[in-house]
């Protein structure tokens, strides 16, 4: 977790979307290994007040459908739209493994209502991820016509910006 974090960082300061894909191609044994728990702890010392009011609220609610305590680290330093939405794919399938459905459905929300309120390009590969299994999660609860129009609006805004890989 702490070398996709950092694969983040670096493609985050850089604006090298190569990293950034080196850490998403780890999420399938991330998947398998990370536990809540772990996962509870690295958002926690993402956590800090710096961050953007929709970024500290998605992150804080991640602990929280985590089953975690808010502890927050004092030494943390602000986490960008990246990171949060990395930390809240990992806890999205968390969720989605544990069976809790309607967290799930509540945290893929969050994720993409901070997806719709940034426009950098180096959210694109992860964003990808994040709706699909949004899509997929609201599949599963076989509620799929809900999510059908934000899905289109998020279509509509990819294709007009000239978003590849969020299409």
């Amino acid at each position: 977790l702490t070398r996709s974090l950092k694969f983040l960082q670096r493609g985050i300061a850089a604006a090298e979307a190569h990293y950034i894909y080196r850490a998403l191609r780890a999420v399938p044994s991330l998947r398998k290994r990370l536990s809540p728990e772990v996962l509870a702890e690295a958002i926690a010392a993402c956590t800090s007040e710096t961050d953007a009011p929709n970024v500290r609220d998605c992150l804080r609610s991640m602990l929280a459908l985590l089953k975690q305590g808010q502890k927050e680290s004092q030494s943390a330093g602000a986490c960008g739209p990246e990171l949060c939405l990395f930390l809240g794919l990992l806890s999205l399938l968390s969720l989605l493994d544990s069976g809790d459905r309607a967290g799930g459905i509540k945290l893929a929300e969050s994720l993409i209502n901070i997806i719709s309120g940034s426009q950098r390009r180096t959210l694109d590969p992860i964003a990808s991820r994040v709706f699909f299994y949004y899509s997929r999660i609201f599949e599963m609860e076989g509620r799929l016509h809900d999510v059908r129009p934000a899905l289109l609006g998020a279509l509509q805004a990819a294709t007009l910006a000239g978003m590849k890989e969020t299409k």
